[in-house]
């Protein structure tokens, strides 16, 4: 009978162990899946909206430097007064 003892545990403590592990896997990806939902909605609503429309396909764009990239003078580099 002594031999048995090691079955019954495992048949009456292994199911319940089991269950407990499963639930808990279920309840950290619950909220691992709410926490990430928030996230994006909180990341969605502090988004600036866009500034300008999309360019189309065959409009020229942007002019594609800095601004202040180039002198005062307009490109002539004449010498200051």
């Amino acid at each position: 009978m002594n031999e048995s003892y090691g079955w019954i545990e495992f048949v009456i403590f292994g199911p319940l162990i089991l269950g407990v592990l499963f639930w808990q896997l279920w309840s950290v990806n619950r909220e691992i899946k709410a926490d990430r939902a928030r996230r994006a909605a909180e990341e969605a609503a502090a988004a600036p909206p866009p500034s300008s429309p999309p360019l189309s396909a065959g409009s020229a764009g942007p002019a594609g430097h800095a601004e202040g990239q180039h002198p005062l003078d307009g490109g002539r580099h004449e010498p200051g007064q």
